[in-house]
């Protein structure tokens, strides 16, 4: 899921980029006005940096993008295997839902004889076994 993040970091970052690049080359400029050294030996005029980083971005941004277009289809596929999933599941806890209240022992009389109230605890265990099963 770091893919997710980092496209939609990318996505947040975006609209702003624009504005960011504007007011660091525009205090870049102020800077040389007033004469203050930014540059290093051996480095790159500032706004050439400004300009390759946003060159670079515009280039990470069109690769994102392209990696999400490609994981798409496979989110797409992803999500309908686990709908599929969830209906089997659905109509499996349906049918044992009817199965558990058709089967399940409700009723308690005081003629019921021992052997009568086992069984139906009997049954109630087996329900409960199925039921852990299911979770």
């Amino acid at each position: 899921m770091n893919v997710m993040k980092v496209i939609s970091d990318v996505k947040d970052v975006e609209p702003r980029r624009e504005g960011i690049i504007a007011r660091m080359k525009d205090m870049v400029v102020k800077l040389k006005k007033h004469n203050v050294i930014i540059t290093e030996k051996g480095t790159d005029d500032p706004l050439q940096q400004i300009d390759n980083a946003n060159s670079n971005f515009i280039e990470i941004y069109g690769r994102v993008f392209k990696v999400k277009a490609d994981i798409i289809p496979l989110q797409a596929e992803e999500s309908q295997n686990i709908r599929k999933d969830l209906d089997i599941f659905m109509k499996e806890v349906e049918q044992f839902r009817k199965e558990f209240l058709q089967n399940l022992p409700f009723d308690y009389t005081d003629s019921m004889s021992i052997d009568n109230i086992n069984n139906s605890y009997d049954t109630i265990m087996l329900y409960y076994g199925k039921v852990l099963a299911i979770e």
